[in-house]
């Protein structure tokens, strides 16, 4: 309705393959999900720099890589301007459309109020019990 005469088709291809033709560049559209290794947006930015192996759509810009560059060396021990360069970033990824973000993930969890002393590690969903207990 909205894009008279687009035509899609879609194939669903082994894990494996996927992965060697989104390498290879050898996609239109590669619909793929990445969580974060740690809570900090530099694990979802980064990927994205012109010499990253992950940036498998070859999207390139240099103020992006510069901000991203700035981040990790220049202003690394200044917490705001490490922050501002990720922003930045963040806003030139998001005007030139490097990707394009579809959902993001989000779950919810029931915890008995009188369980005590358990880790949530929001970033990759795993809790540490080894210290919890049950409050009476």
């Amino acid at each position: 309705k909205n894009l008279p005469g687009l035509k899609v088709s879609v194939q669903s291809i082994p894990f494996p393959s996927m992965l060697a033709r989104a390498a290879a560049g050898k996609f239109d559209i590669n619909f793929t999900g990445w969580s974060a290794d740690f809570a900090d947006p530099i694990s979802f930015l980064a990927q994205l720099t012109s010499n990253n192996p992950e940036n498998n759509g070859k999207w390139d810009n240099a103020k992006f890589d510069q901000d991203i560059d700035d981040s990790n060396n220049k202003n690394a021990n200044n917490v705001k301007k490490r922050w501002n360069d990720l922003i930045n970033a963040e806003k030139q990824l998001a005007s030139d459309q490097g990707i394009t973000p579809l959902y993001q993930a989000n779950g919810v969890d029931l915890v008995n109020p009188k369980l005590k002393n358990v880790t949530y590690d929001r970033i990759n969903g795993h809790y540490d019990y080894r210290t919890a207990y049950l409050e009476k």
